[in-house]
Formats: structure tokens, sequence, C-alpha cells
């Protein structure tokens, strides 16, 4: 009898904590995937909602464009053949001075009625037909909107073309049309929407999608940093399939044992979409390492009941019984469950072990819950918690409830100049600014990223407007290292039942990007200056250099007859070609030994950081380009692209010449000094190689 009841014992244990680990293992990971793919929505919806907001400003400056009165008259005067070469010339200027005014326009085409290209910024173009063209054959009769296409490079663009009217209040009315305008979009700045995957960790991708016909054309980036794309095409089937029939075919192709989700854009017509993935082993790995530390336990706990259980068999049924009854309700997933033992005995410090594991067991299961409405990052609530509060609040007694959004300014130039530390805690100080000028009343969420959201339920307009006044009144008391904390937001305020609170999420949103374009350009022109000063103070050898760098960049490009403006964006160039080592440790830049190759390596990559950094900044862009190529070699052996011969910026080519003879003629941390006529010698030894020849021989006559 006492064998059979140990052996009943150690298969009921044995089974019940199974049980225990099974369940608590499968509550765990379906809370963890239901975070973790809010999570990727979240992204998805936002980036999709970030592009939508592109092209619609596309079309607005597509618009602002063909509504150029000078343009329409003289494209009326050319048409009715007044001086058709002046309205050309005229015409052509118009659209060329609108192409370089908009960065992200890469070519834009005047057309007359059949279908000729009459000018164009690309003249290569120009006398083109296009009469077959959907770009033509559409545009003339409303705005059209292509699919994405790719040119001779391999690049993503896509084309907006609209008939050209005698006066803007006749775009309805196409006899009155006069023209064509057709403007070809760079992709770019999708692009830069991707490159963004701030809480994507290491596994990350997030993925552009264009549905034509039945092929989805998929844009993905080849790393996390932005270096080049893929682009892929997979088969759909449309016809056996509506909308989430083809979402399934999408997430079937993007591999297994990943998390994704994917978002829909209809933009004018066109499906579009955002693929969002992560690796499952890179979220499931820590919890996978807990639940194996919670098995030991258990497999522990097994063991000692067993050895207790055999010292108290010889006492009262009564207290088994009760062991067994608790066990049962610890295998349905009752940690509520108390075991009462009257005894003092075995059997009572083994009830007070099942109560205790029970207890911690409630704890932690009460630890995922929170951490399932909680983000990590910051401390404050996630996306899910945002849509619960959002189902809890929307009650009339909750009215008026007003939605404050916020987006931080400049995260992205942060993390790309001091890291992604930084740039987490940027998002970590703006959390504790929110949670410190709001009430507890308020729900303070990150909805991933850069985006904040807060509730403020039974508060009206001109209420929240204080609060978001006090918010950026301590933002610009805010500084983190030398970095600007800039948060742009939008408000709007639910008065009545019958508005949907959804629409007034999308009300304060779409104010929040609004005030972003206004405010994120100056956030950018202030982070650089704040990233160009930390990095000449943090070592004054370097400001020394720049300036040496600068002047004999200057001399040298004055022997070119340069003009004005470009000697001033050299020597705007040569100030900042270091300016990429501000994200290396400051040990090898003072290291007074030769690099191992990894160091060298690291110190290579210092073009491209510094391109990274100032190509965001518009005023910085042609810096940026000559940065880029001043490692360049004539002979075609240099980095980053291995670039020869008059392939270099003739700008970055004077630099390289500039530093290396200031480098060799100033004392350096592994040498001293080395004389002029050495540091000309080694000029003239290279020149040809390393140098352009021509710039060393004028070089060589600089006082």
């Amino acid at each position: 009898m006492k064998k059979k009841m140990i052996l009943l014992y150690v298969v009921t244990m044995v089974t019940i904590l199974g049980l225990v680990i099974f369940t608590m293992q499968t509550m765990g990971y379906s809370i963890i995937e239901q975070q973790t793919n809010l999570r990727l929505l979240s992204l998805a919806a936002s980036k999709s909602n970030q592009i939508a907001n592109l092209v619609e400003q596309d079309f607005e400056r597509a618009s602002l464009i063909a509504s150029r009165t000078q343009m329409r008259k003289s494209l009326i005067a050319y048409k009715e053949g007044e001086d058709p070469k002046n309205q050309l010339i005229r015409m052509h200027n118009i659209i060329k001075d609108a192409a370089h005014s908009v960065e992200s326009i890469q070519n834009i085409d005047i057309v007359n009625l059949q279908g000729r290209i009459i000018t164009s910024t690309n003249e290569s173009k120009i006398n083109q037909h296009l009469i077959n063209s959907d770009v033509y054959i559409k545009g003339k009769e409303n705005r059209y909107f292509s699919e994405i296409m790719w040119d001779v490079d391999g690049t993503p663009f896509y084309h907006l073309s609209m008939p050209l009217y005698h006066t803007e209040d006749q775009y309805t009315n196409l006899q009155n049309a006069i023209g064509l305008l057709v403007v070809e979009m760079s992709v770019e700045r999708i692009l830069d929407i991707l490159k963004d995957t701030t809480g994507l960790g290491n596994t990350g991708d997030i993925s552009f999608l264009s549905l034509e016909s039945e092929i989805m054309t998929c844009i993905r980036l080849k790393n996390q940093n932005g270096e080049g794309f893929y682009i892929e095409e997979w088969p759909v089937d449309k016809k056996t399939s509506d909308q989430d029939g083809i979402r399934q075919q999408i997430l079937s192709v993007s591999g297994e044992d990943i998390f994704a989700t994917f978002n829909w854009i209809e933009i004018r017509e066109k499906q579009w979409g955002i693929l969002v993935k992560i690796d499952q082993n890179e979220i499931m790995e820590p919890y996978l390492r807990m639940y194996g530390y919670l098995s030991v336990a258990f497999g522990a706990l097994t063991i000692l009941g067993i050895f207790v259980f055999l010292l108290g068999i010889r006492y009262s049924f009564y207290g088994i019984q009760k062991l067994l009854e608790g066990a049962e309700e610890f295998g349905k997933g009752n940690l509520d469950y108390h075991i009462e033992v009257q005894s003092k005995d075995e059997i009572r410090r083994l009830a007070d072990s099942y109560n205790s594991m029970a207890s911690k067991l409630k704890m932690f299961r009460d630890q995922m819950e929170n951490l399932s409405f909680t983000d990590q990052l910051t401390g404050i609530g996630n996306r899910r918690l945002f849509e619960e509060e959002m189902i809890r609040l929307d009650a009339p007694h909750h009215f008026p409830l007003t939605i404050l959004m916020g987006d931080v300014n400049g995260l992205k130039l942060v993390n790309d100049a001091f890291g992604h530390t930084l740039g987490d805690q940027l998002l970590q100080m703006a959390a504790s600014v929110l949670m410190e000028a709001c009430s507890r009343a308020h729900v303070i969420c990150r909805m991933g990223g850069d985006e904040f959201v807060i509730l403020m339920p039974e508060t009206t307009t001109i209420e929240a407007k204080e609060t978001m006044e006090r918010i950026q009144k301590k933002l610009e008391e805010t500084r983190v290292g030398r970095v600007e904390l800039s948060v742009s937001f939008g408000l709007a305020t639910k008065n009545t039942v019958k508005e949907p609170l959804g629409e007034v999420v999308q009300q304060a949103e779409e104010e929040m990007y609004r005030n972003k374009l206004l405010e994120g350009k100056k956030m950018k022109e202030r982070t650089i200056k704040a990233i160009i000063d930390t990095f000449f103070e943090s070592d004054p050898n370097y400001r020394v250099h720049a300036e040496n760098v600068a002047y004999w960049s200057y001399h040298l490009g004055e022997k070119q007859k340069l003009s004005k403006e470009k000697l001033s964006v050299l020597t705007k160039a040569a100030k900042l070609h270091d300016l990429g080592k501000i994200t290396f440790d400051q040990d090898i830049m003072n290291k007074s030994t030769v690099l191992t190759s990894r160091e060298w390596m690291e110190m290579k990559r210092h073009p491209e950081n510094g391109y990274r950094i100032l190509d965001s900044v518009s005023q910085y862009k042609e810096v940026a380009e000559i940065i880029l190529s001043h490692h360049e070699h004539w002979d075609g052996t240099g980095y980053p692209r291995n670039l020869k011969g008059e392939e270099i910026p003739l700008e970055s080519r004077i630099i390289a010449i500039a530093e290396s003879y200031d480098v060799m003629t100033t004392t350096q941390p592994y040498r001293e000094a080395m004389s002029r006529e050495y540091a000309l010698k080694e000029l003239q030894k290279n020149a040809g190689s390393i140098f352009d020849p021509v710039l060393v021989q004028q070089f060589l006559s600089l006082p």
C-alpha cells in the first residue's frame, strides 16, 4: 500500500507540474506573440501613414507646379505660336527651378495634347512621344498616379501626371486642357522610412510592397543601416483571394519561425503595403531561458515533495487529501487556491511549500500580464494598453476626451551620430517629461518608434493645450548631452457619443504630422549643430586640423578658379570632413600603435558616417557628397566606392591633398611631424596613384 501511494504521488506530482509548466509556457508564448504582433502592426500602420502622407505631399507639390500662372501663360503662347522658342525656354526654367526646390523630384516634363514632350528638365527626353503610355492616356483625363518603376540603374520611382488648364478654376473641364504635366518622383524618401527600424532589434526587417495585376513587388533593404536594397517579385492569386487571402499569401512567403504583420495602403487606387518581420528566436530567447529555470525549480520542488511525503505518509490521510485537492486546483491553473492543513507536522510544511510556490507562480503570472501592457524601454504604457484604455474611456462620463499625440523630432539623426543608446535616452527622457507634466488621470503610452499618445479623460481642448504648453516648456529646458529634446504635437477632442474615437485619433495624428513638417527641419539643423560642436569639443586637435585642411583646400580651390559659392561649399566640407569619426571610440583615435585590421575597417567607415549624418539636412547635401568621396584614390583603390579619376568630385580630390599634407606636417599620436619638403615629395610620389596629378602640381606652387 505504501509503495502504491508513493508511486501514485510521484506520477501525480510529475503530471501536475508538467501541466503547470505547459500552461505557463503556453500562456507566456500567447501573451508575447500577441504583444509582438500588436507592436509590429502598430509599426506597419505608422509606416503606412507616413508613406501615404508622402504621396499626398507629392501630389500637392505637383499641383502647385501645375498651377503656376507663368508656366500656363507660356504654354498657351507656345500653343498659339507666339515666340515659341522663348516660351519653351521660360517653361524649361520654371520646371527646372521647381525640380531644384523639391529634392524628391527627379524630373518634370511638359507634354502637349498630341502626347509629345515639348520641354523637360531631362533634355534627352524632349520630343519623345508618350501617346501610348498610361501617364499620357490617364493623366490627360484626371490626376494619375503610376505604379512603381525602375530606371536603367535599378533605382525605383513613380510618375504623377495631370492636365494643365487655362486657369486654376477650370480643373474639371477637360475641354480647357492645354497640355499635360508629368512629374517623376523619387522613392528615396519611402526607403528612408524603411531604414528606421527602431524597436526591431537585430533581426527586424521592414519591406515595401506594390501589387500590380497578379505580381507583388517587394522592395527590401539589404541591412538595418539602409545600405542598398533588394527587389523581389512574388506571384499573387487575386482571382481566388480577397485582401485577407492576399495578406496570408504574402505572410506565407515571408519565411518560417518569424513574427510578421502586413498592412495595406490604398492610395488613389494603387495597392501598396508594409510588411514588418522579426525573428521569433530573438523575441523568445529570454523567455525560454526563464522557463528552463522554472522547470529546474519545479523539478527540485517535486523531489522535495517526495521526500516530505515519505516522512509524512504515516500521518493522517486527511492532510494528504487536502494536498491532492490543492494539486488538482494548481493543475487547473487556479493559483489563488490555498491549502488549509490544521496539523503542525510535515504535511503542514508541505502545504505551506505548495502555497508559497502558488504565490510565486501567481506573482510571475501577474508580472507577465503587466509586461504585456508596459513599454520596456520607457516604462510607460504600450500600444496594447492604449487600445484597452480607448475602449474603457470611450464613454459619456469621460467626455470631453482629448487625444494628444507626439512625435520625437530628429531621433534617427541622433541614432546615426551618437548611437542607439543616446537615442533610447532621448525617448526615456521624453517619457519622463510627459509623466511629470501630466496628471494621474491621463494615460500615457508609447505607440512604437518615436511616437507617444496621451489619453486625457474629462479634459477640454483648452485644458489640453495648457498641458501641451507645460510639456513644451519643460522640453525646452531638457537636454540629453548637447542634444535638444523636441517633440511635435497634435491634439483632437471627442465631445459627443456620435463622434468615432478612431477619427478623433486620426485628426490628432494628422495635426501632429503637419506640425512635424514645420518643426522637423529646424530641429534637424539644431541637432546637426550640436553634433558638430560635440565633435570639435571632444578634442582640440580636431578643430586645428579642420582649419588647416580648410585653409589649404581654399587656396587650392582658388587655383582651380572655383566660384565663391563653390569655394564656400569646399571650405565647409573641408572643416567637416572628419565629422563621421564622432561615432568612434576615442581610444582608437588617440592610439599610438598600429591599428588592428578590425580598427582600421572601423576607421574607414568615417566618410560614410559623415555622409549619413549630413545628408539628412538639405543645406548640407553638397557637403555630404564631397565628404563621402574624400578618401577615394585617383587609381580607384580608395574607399568607400572605389571611384577613380574624374569620377571623384573635384572638391573631394582637393580635400584629399590638403588633408594628407596637414597630417604629414602635424605631430600625430604615433609619430612626430614631418618637414614641408618631405610632405611635398610624398605628394609628388603618389601623384597619379592616390592623388590627382594636376592638382598636386598646383599645390606645390602654393606659398
